[in-house]
Order: structure tokens, then sequence, then C-alpha cells
């Protein structure tokens, strides 16, 4: 029954009794103490109603005595994740099964607010007349010990988890050198079982090391018996040994540190060392990093070696731009020496002031690029100025982070002079030209103009005379021409016009010259507006008609379509002739190349597709040839950025 029932019947006082006997004394202290312990104390009759809780098992499950009267009972209380476990051991209590009469047993119990509280202690049967009537037990709540050991055993198990999954090998040597724990990567990488590893020594361990010079290394020296010797971690010891299974030789990177035991208390004075108890080691398989490593420096190698045999300007930088490598050809060409060089600030040592492309350099390296082609000046010691023409590339870690930059360059600074030289000349002569070939021209018009009289092969001398002239006079045009865009003096105009506005004009003009071949134009174009200079991509058009002229066969017809694509305008003149042999697809746009056309084609001086060229990349496009064997196409684009829609697409023939 609960404490407050045995004391005294209900609503009676306490009486002093200053006359009561020892006895009546130490049962007043016993009740006292039992009511007042700090365990929780229970009683239960033989099927586990609870007779008897003291203050303390009351204020820890929140039971009262309305609980205890109504028959509660222990087998009640158990928790339902627990409660198989907490009948078999009540069970035993009840049975009276213990030998020296004393059960120790340990009960998850439900508190009135929904806890769960753990209880663990003593419990034994009172007999009677060698009958058991009843139960007792005394127990301690030990809920946070079995949370904090749950938790523990919980970090325990993820930290064991995270050791077996490791891809790192991982093991625990103890302080007398004995292997503790290996966990799989380790077994894997040696070739060992942990079965046969664990409980020896590392120096009883029949193995065969090497330092990363291929040195033989003595077994005291594993890092860590040198972590344990010197109680200093070590890291990133690279040492060569064979797996157990193969004998297969591997390097493997070993970290060790040290772990030592929580400090304790020590007399004034005396000055503290503590001893690891263990070390933790860590190592992974750099077979294969190492191997890349050799080949990454032999390959360096034979890169040093061949940029130092080019007659090319070689040089990388880092991201702050200072020099990590030239080669010899650059320190002659310059004339510094290479200690006067190396670690320099490239920019500051070599590039003129007034080229302007520092700050550029930064800029994008910082966005991990750097342009692919570029040209600038460089000085050389004594000061003079030659011109590079660089190709230059990104340098990336393993990791992918932007280190520097690697550059090659061609030294063009004469043939710049010789470019030069040459667009004057042929600025001068065009020139020097214009104004003889007008007064001949103007002559040749008179002579033309008072045929009468001459016969038919004086005819014919002035006809060929002014044809000639027309050709020399398109081609000293055609020469400025080249000259003014090459030399960036010819500045572009641009204006919105319509494709088919295009199409019309270059049809006209080429009028004259379909006829004469007996060719048909069948123009397609999708509803379109170029921002482009009009005067410039009309000439572009024409020379492609002509062009295409010279190899259609009579009766057949030259296409030109316009198609509006994804980021450009495609515009693209085809004819029907025999074609253009594959590998003169591309050299045809260079200057004074010429495909024969046949015996009853007009021949140019091959500038007209260099010109062509010329524009469309000065209006941001490219151009090119494609011939199948019947029939060649030229098609150039201009960018989308210059372009707009206007309307239903249109289809004219002529």
């Amino acid at each position: 029954m609960p404490v407050s029932t045995i004391d005294r019947p209900s609503g009676m006082p306490r009486k002093p009794n200053p006359a009561s006997s020892p006895f009546e004394q130490g049962e007043r202290h016993l009740r006292d103490f039992l009511k007042h312990a700090r365990y929780l104390i229970q009683s239960t009759d033989m099927h586990g109603r609870l007779l008897f809780v003291n203050e303390t098992w009351q204020r820890t499950l929140g039971y009262d005595e309305a609980d205890l009267l109504a028959g509660l009972t222990v087998q009640e209380l158990l928790a339902p994740e627990a409660r198989a476990d907490g009948l078999r051991q009540l069970e035993a209590v009840l049975a009276c099964r213990a030998p020296d009469g004393a059960s120790v047993i340990e009960l998850c119990l439900v508190a009135r607010d929904g806890r769960r509280v753990t209880v663990a202690g003593e419990a034994d049967c009172h007999l009677v007349d060698g009958e058991p009537v009843a139960t007792r037990a005394i127990f301690r709540d030990v809920s946070a010990q079995r949370v904090d050991e749950a938790r523990a055993r919980h970090v325990e198990a993820q930290h064991r988890a995270v050791i077996d999954v490791l891809g790192e090998g991982i093991a625990i040597v103890a302080a007398d050198g004995t292997v503790e724990l290996i966990n799989p990567s380790g077994e894997r990488m040696l070739g060992v079982r942990a079965g046969d590893f664990i409980g020896r020594g590392l120096l009883d361990w029949p193995w065969r090391m090497v330092d990363e010079d291929g040195g033989d290394m003595p077994r005291e020296a594993h890092p860590a018996l040198v972590a344990l010797h010197t109680r200093r971690p070590q890291a990133e010891v690279v040492i060569g040994v064979r797996r157990a299974d193969t004998n297969a030789p591997i390097w493997i990177a070993v970290n060790a540190r040290p772990l030592m035991r929580e400090a304790t208390s020590q007399p004034a004075g005396a000055s503290e060392r503590r001893d690891p108890y263990a070390v933790a080691v860590s190592f992974r398989d750099v077979t294969a990093e190492r191997a890349r490593a050799m080949a990454l420096r032999e390959r360096e190698a034979r890169f040093r070696a061949v940029l130092e045999t080019v007659r090319s300007v070689a040089v990388c930088l880092d991201t702050a731009g200072c020099v990590t490598f030239v080669n010899d050809f650059t320190l002659e060409l310059t004339g510094w020496r290479r200690e006067e060089v190396m670690g320099r600030d490239w920019f500051e040592r070599f590039v003129p002031r007034e080229e302007s492309i520092t700050a550029l350099f930064h800029e994008q390296i910082a966005r991990g690029e750097v342009p692919v082609h570029h040209e600038n000046d460089i000085l050389t010691r004594a000061g003079e100025r030659r011109r590079i023409r660089f190709d230059s590339s990104i340098l990336r870690d393993d990791a992918g982070v932007v280190i520097g930059t690697a550059s090659i360059g061609q030294d063009v600074t004469e043939q710049m002079r010789a470019a030069r030289l040459k667009h004057e000349l042929i600025a001068m002569a065009s020139h020097e030209l214009r104004t003889p070939l007008t007064t001949m021209r103007g002559a040749i018009e008179l002579m033309r103009a008072s045929s009468e009289g001459r016969d038919e092969r004086e005819r014919m001398l002035v006809g060929m005379a002014s044809r000639n002239a027309e050709r020399l006079d398109r081609l000293m045009g055609d020469l400025l021409d080249v000259e003014r865009i090459e030399t960036g003096t010819e500045m572009l105009r641009p204006s919105f016009v319509g494709v088919d506005t295009l199409f019309e004009t270059a049809a006209e003009r080429t009028s004259a010259r379909l006829a004469q071949g007996n060719l048909a134009l069948t123009m397609e174009a999708d509803p379109v507006e170029l921002w482009v200079d009009v005067p410039r991509i009309e000439q572009v058009v024409t020379n492609l008609i002509g062009n295409a002229a010279n190899f259609a066969p009579a009766g057949t017809t030259i296409t030109m379509t316009a198609r509006d694509e994804e980021d450009a305008v495609c515009i693209a003149v085809r004819d029907e002739g025999r074609g253009i042999p594959a590998g003169m697809l591309e050299s045809i746009f260079e200057p004074f190349v010429k495909v024969d056309g046949g015996e009853t084609k007009e021949r140019g001086a091959g500038l007209g597709l260099f010109l062509c060229r010329a524009i469309v990349r000065q209006h941001g496009g490219r151009i090119w040839a494609e011939s199948s064997g019947v029939g060649t196409t030229v098609s150039f684009t201009i960018p989308k950025a210059a372009v707009r829609t206007t309307g239903e697409s249109r289809t004219t023939l002529s």
C-alpha cells in the first residue's frame, strides 16, 4: 500500500510518544528512509500489483495514490517496445527463480506523461512461512545514462559504417604496435584479411618497405610507429610495399595521428607528459597517381625540350602575368638572360605601354579565358619593337583551376613590313594607273562613237580595247577595295535593306552577262532585312552571280536563296556547272586563284571571291563553297543581330 496509508489512519494526527521503544524508533527511521530515499522503491503482490511505492518513485513516474489504489500493475507500465523483455524479467522475479533470492533487472517504464523511464536495480521475493507473498525492488533511474550509451553506440556505429565504406584504408595501432582494426578498404588495398592482420605487431609483419626513391626503409620507420614514439602526426608519407596476396608492388600515402588520453590532474610543479594509447592510421593507394605524376613530368620534359628547339616565341605565365617558362629563342630574340626574365612581370618587361593589354589579360584570366589568337608588339632589351602573332591557351591543374597561360608566337615583323610595302605599292599603282586608264577609256569610247567608215576588223579591235579597258578598270577597283578593307580604312556604312531588293539589284546588274550565256536566274528569299553596307553586299551578290555564270552551261539556271536560320541569314548562289575540285574549295577565296571555266567563259584576275570574303568577314559573317561534282554552291552568312523580319517570302524568276 502507498506510504501515506501505512503511517497512520486517514485524518488521525500523529501523537508524540516519548516513551516509544528503540524498536519502534528504528521502524520509524526505516520508514522515513524508504519514504525519502533517492532510489525508486516498490513492492508488489505476486501478480505484479503495486502495494507500496516511495516518494521518489511517485515523483519520477508521476503516478499517485489513486492509481495504486485502482490496482495499477508493473506489467501495465512496461513500454511497448520493451514489453517482451520486461515481462520475461518480471516473470523470473515473480517465480522466485533467482538462486540467491535477488534478481538484477532493468525495465523500460512509461510515465504518466508518456516519457520513457529506464530503471535498473535488484528485486526479490518476500517469503512468509516459506511461501512468496510479495516482491520488493529498489531501482535507480538510468534513463539519461542509457540515452547517452545509446547515443554513443549510434555514433560508434556511424563511425564504423563510415570507416567501412571509406575508399581510404583505416587502421588503429595500439601503443605496443599491435594492429587493433583495419577496414575493408585497407584489406583490399594491402591484399590481406583482417583476421590475419589484427592482433599482430607491425614489427612482426613480414613485409619490405621502400621509400619514395626506392631505397629500403626499416620497419621501425613506419609512420604509425614514428607517430607513437614521437607523439607527432605524420602526414602524406609515401612508402612502397607489396600486396600480401599477389606480391604486386604498390605505393601508399600514409597519415598517422597519435591518440592521447584525457589530461589528468598533476601535483603542483609536476610536468605533464601524456603518452599516446594508440595511433589512427589512414592510407590510400597512390600507385596510379604516382605513375601519372611521373608521366606528367616526362611529358613536361619533352614539352620543354620541344619548345627549346622551335624557332618561335614560347612563354608561360602564371595568373599574375609573371613568367614561369621562356624558351631560348625568346631570349635570343629579345636579348635578355633567363635569370632576368623568370618570375618577372611579362607585361612590364616586354609589352609597350601603349598596347594596353595588361588590364585585359587580368580581366580575362579571372574569367578563365584568354584570346586564342592575338597580336601585339614586344620590346627587346635594346628597345627594338618586334611584332608577334600569338596562339594562346589556358593552363589548368588537375582540379580544373586556372594556373596560367601558355603562348606560342611567330615573329611577323618582317612579314608586316612586306605587307605594308605591298599595300603601299598597290595603292600607289592603282591611283597612278587610274588617270591614264580614264583617258584611254574616253578615247576608246570616242572611237566607238565614230565607227562609221571603219571596216569590221577595226571595229572588232576597238571593241576588244574597250572590253580590256573595262576589265583593267574593274581590276584596279577591286585592288583598291581589298586594300581599303584589309587596312581598315574602309568603314562600313550600314542601313536596312530587304534581301529581295538585294537580289533584284544584283539580277539587274548581271542581266547582260546572263543573257550572253543564255542563263536563267531563280531567286527565293525569306522575308528579312539586313543591317549592312548595302553597296558592299550588293557587290558580293553580283560577284557571286558573275562567278556562277562563268561555270554554268548555256541553257541552265542559276539559283539564289536567302534562308532565315537560327542565328544568321544564309545567302547562297548555285550553278549547274561541272563543279570545283575538292582541293580548291578553300583556295578559291585566296587572291589571284582562278578555276578554268572553259574557253568560252570570261576569265578575271582571281580577285572576285577574295573581295567577297573580305567584305563578308567585315560584316561578321563567313563564306564558303560546296561542290558535289555537278554544280557549285557558294554561301555566306550575315549575323542575326543585323537582321529583321519584313513579311512574306518571295520567289522571282528571270
